[in-house]
């Protein structure tokens, strides 16, 4: 261990014990450890190497000199190290009694991550015995996670059947993207947990194959019903009839939601617009609900009142989250596809060029979103006339969801087929052909036969 470890990892094992993230400096010239690093004036001690790259601060409050760490992210690593080298010699009792007493609101976040180096080291007691205690979820799930990914020595966590941990698991593991992950835990859960659990966020996402596992799995689940499972595995009739057979007094506003969108891709754009005009959509969703008001209304051929509609949906997003969230950038994707669909083309690259910057600046470029909506510029170049470009950008778009772990999902098809024709219209029909029959081999695995674009790509060939 460096003089600069030896440094940082006693200091926050003084923070451990006092159980405050700023200290005096007077408290650290006492130390035999960490005495002599801070008392030397060297520029070249580790002490005051720290402070000038900004890993640590100092400051005067009330007349005496203290000092912390710069940012706190940087701190809660250090402190999980320091946990994990004390986890032997502390044992795990130790560290639960702790947790309990302790109100320090850095301990649980740095006993979090150090259950995650434990785990990482393949050591799963102490998880086991938190499970057991019953410690704040919000401590676990990153340990939790981290099992899942690993995949090993999963069954202990698989035991529990309460949707609501689960839900805190799975919507953790979703901002990391872990989507194969996520279909595995699924189909390793009981049938219906996994329905319940199944929401449009994460039923999006999945590859059609793991989502007719669950189907499949949870048949015998009875009055069991998921929507989102059924609308994207493209089984639209399906909803339609659960919709219409069922008691809708229960139904989530997602539901509502949900079935409207079926509504919407089944060309019943009436029936959608007459269900968004009732009481089923609160206030609470007012943006979701003019978002699809404006699908709607296009494809009733209501262009005005689409484009009022969605307009009204981004002016909202702008005051309630700002131009630099998601929910503005997917308006504005919208946005860009209605003017798409309108042939106003610099209108529509405009607003998918400004939704593509949200989505990286917010999550990268590893995220369904931002993916979906360079395809969406794609079509803006191909429908333009600039085919090479387009077919650039589709090829991209096909690595990015092979990056996300969607390389065999029906979106990669659709590319694929976008990619067939742009290569008709430059007369090259081997590259036309390779990209319809790839397509197709996805249509085929995930079900698609009876959809247009499956038909599409045969008359290619």
């Amino acid at each position: 261990m460096t003089d600069i470890h030896l440094l940082l990892y006693r200091l926050a094992e003084l923070m451990l014990d006092q159980e405050q993230h700023i200290l005096p400096v007077d408290l650290l010239f006492d130390d035999a450890q960490l005495g002599d690093f801070v008392k030397s004036i060297a520029i070249d001690s580790p002490y005051q190497q720290m402070l000038l790259e900004g890993v640590l601060t100092e400051s005067v409050r009330e007349e005496k000199l203290l000092v912390s760490f710069t940012v706190e992210g940087y701190f809660h690593h250090v402190l999980g190290e320091v946990l994990s080298s004390q986890y032997n010699e502390l044992g795990m009792e130790d560290i639960l009694v702790k947790l309990n007493k302790s109100e320090w609101t850095h301990l649980p976040v740095g006993i979090s991550l150090m259950l995650v180096n434990l785990v990482q080291n393949g050591e799963y007691l102490f998880l086991i015995r938190a499970l057991e205690e019953q410690v704040d979820v919000k401590i676990l799930i990153p340990s939790i996670a981290q099992v899942l990914v690993i995949g090993k020595q999963t069954d202990f966590i698989y035991r529990i059947d309460v949707p609501e941990f689960w839900s805190k698991v799975l919507n953790a593991m979703l901002d990391k993207t872990n989507y194969n992950v996520i279909g595995e835990v699924l189909t390793q859960l009981p049938a219906s947990l996994s329905l319940k659990l199944l929401n449009d966020r994460i039923a999006r996402q999945l590859p059609a194959d793991i989502l007719r596992e669950i189907k499949e799995g949870g048949s015998d689940s009875g009055s069991v019903q998921n929507y989102f499972l059924d609308f994207y595995l493209g089984n639209y009739q399906q909803v339609l009839e659960n919709y219409k057979t069922s008691n809708t007094s229960h139904l989530t506003e997602s539901e509502w939601l949900c079935i409207i969108s079926t509504l919407i891709d089944t060309g019943n754009f009436d029936d959608a617009v007459h269900l968004l005009k009732s009481d089923h959509i609160s206030d609470a969703h007012a943006i979701e609900k003019l978002r699809l008001l404006a699908i709607g209304y296009h494809g009733a051929k209501h262009h005005q009142l689409a484009k009022t509609a969605i307009d009204g949906a981004i002016s909202q997003s702008l005051f309630k989250f700002g131009s630099y969230h998601f929910k503005t950038a997917e308006l504005l994707n919208l946005s860009g596809l209605l003017s798409l669909a309108n042939e106003e083309f610099k209108r529509a690259e405009s607003d998918i060029t400004r939704a593509l910057s949200v989505f990286e600046k917010s999550k990268g470029n590893s995220n369904f979103e931002f993916v979906s909506s360079t395809g969406n510029l794609a079509l803006v170049a191909y429908h333009s006339g600039r085919l090479k470009e387009a077919i650039r950008i589709w090829m991209d778009v096909i690595q990015l969801l092979s990056n996300i772990g969607m390389e065999y999902h029906p979106e990669t098809a659709l590319v694929q087929k976008n990619l067939a024709f742009a290569y008709i219209e430059l007369k090259n029909p081997q590259q036309a052909e390779y990209f319809a029959q790839k397509a197709l081999q996805i249509f085929n695995t995930s079900g698609m036969q009876q959809t247009s674009s499956y038909r599409d790509c045969e008359n290619i060939l």
